[in-house]
C-alpha cells in the first residue's frame, strides 16, 4: 500500500490492496473494475500491468 500511495494525493485503499494481494497469490491478473485510474498504475511484482475488464 505504501508503494502506491502518492504524497498528499491518492492512496491505495484496503479494497484495492486486497484485490492486489489476491491477484499475486492466485495468479489471476484480470481485474473487473470501474477504478481504472488506480488499477492502471498498479504493477504486479514482475512489472506487468493488470488486465482491466
Amino acid at each position: 500500500m505504501q508503494r502506491y500511495t502518492e504524497r498528499n494525493k491518492r492512496e491505495m485503499d484496503f479494497a484495492d490492496a486486497t484485490l492486489y494481494w489476491l491477484a499475486v497469490e492466485s495468479g489471476i491478473t484480470e481485474i473487473m473494475t470501474v477504478d481504472v485510474n488506480d488499477f492502471s498504475r498498479y504493477r504486479l511484482p514482475d512489472g506487468r500491468a493488470f488486465a482491466l475488464l
